[in-house]
């Protein structure tokens, strides 16, 4: 991975075939909006010459993407556009880029402009944006084991208004679509986790890594934490920290895209609503007629029954 930066936000590029990175220039920019920037961009291409640039932000429609000053001043592009936010683009000196893919692997409905993949001068170039992740550096109350281990406690503690996920959705410039993510706890209320917005990001459903995935592990970790076999503040650190490496650590090998396995491919769910009493297989579309503030996904119905032991399957899978 090369890496430069340039402007507040980090933009990451990132080059496969390493043997050409002795021989040329690859460059990342920020440009928080192309169309009013370009001057500065058409500047920067001529003072620093990179034989690729990848850009983050270009804040634009694929339509208004300013093809030909870049072209004029040497460059080819490709773009991935989207107005007024997110937006990336890659940029070659000596050829014409050969689009890969727009989209984050493994989410097919990706609807943000976040991350294009190119064939430019020999080498493989993704021209990502990626949220700040100082944005949620986790929160934990004061709360001991003792208190997070009383039933019910998660629900008890559970208090984010719709005008606090609005501005959760805001902070990381993200368009809430129903059932596409969800406002969720860095450090998760079953951990202690606070409801300040320091430990709120929205989090996809879908993909290897979505939300239902973050559930399973939160369940595991709750589990752990109660029989006595992991620290509270061990748990927390971890899932603060790379809520991914505890997935792998303490839940197994990493879940196929559809998050889950067993009986159902997709897993199981069930909602947290207090008349709430039954389970659903995934490919039963009955579940997503629930309310997404309460969904709770399971990779296994032994989870999902040991969690709701009152509750009952909805139909076979």
């Amino acid at each position: 991975m090369l890496q430069l930066r340039y402007g507040a936000s980090a933009g990451i590029c990132v080059a496969s075939c390493l043997e050409w990175l002795s021989h040329m220039k690859v460059a990342t920019f920020n440009v928080n909006g192309v169309k009013g920037r370009l001057p500065r961009l058409l500047e920067w291409l001529r003072e620093t010459r990179p034989d690729i640039a990848c850009l983050q932000e270009v804040k634009t429609g694929d339509g208004t993407f300013p093809h030909e000053p870049i072209r004029a001043a040497g460059y080819q592009a490709v773009w991935h556009g989207q107005p007024r936010h997110h937006g990336v683009a890659v940029l070659a000196r000596h050829e014409t880029p050969v689009e890969i893919r727009r989209g984050l692997p493994g989410d097919d409905s990706d609807g943000q402009a976040r991350y294009l993949e190119a064939q430019a001068c020999g080498l493989r170039i993704a021209s990502v944006y990626m949220p700040n992740g100082n944005l949620t550096p986790g929160a934990a109350l004061d709360v001991g084991a003792a208190r997070i281990c009383t039933p019910g406690y998660a629900e008890s503690a559970r208090d984010v208004s719709d005008a606090e996920k609005s501005k959760v959705y805001a902070r990381y410039h993200v368009r809430w679509v129903p059932y596409r993510h969800e406002v969720d706890h860095l450090i998760s209320l079953e951990l202690g986790g606070s409801n300040a917005i320091r430990n709120l990001w929205p989090e996809p459903y879908a993909g290897r890594w979505g939300a239902r995935t973050k559930d399973a592990l939160e369940n595991r970790l709750h589990a752990l934490v109660c029989a006595g076999e992991l620290s509270l503040g061990a748990a927390q650190r971890q899932e603060a920290t790379s809520w991914v490496a505890a997935y792998l650590r303490y839940v197994g090998r990493a879940p196929d895209v559809s998050g889950g396995s067993g009986p159902s491919e997709g897993g199981y769910y069930a909602s947290r609503y207090p008349s709430a009493s039954t389970i659903y297989c995934a490919d039963d579309p009955a579940w997503r007629s629930l309310s997404p503030a309460y969904l709770v996904h399971f990779d296994t119905l032994a989870r999902a029954r040991a969690r709701f032991p009152g509750y009952r399957l909805h139909q076979p899978c």
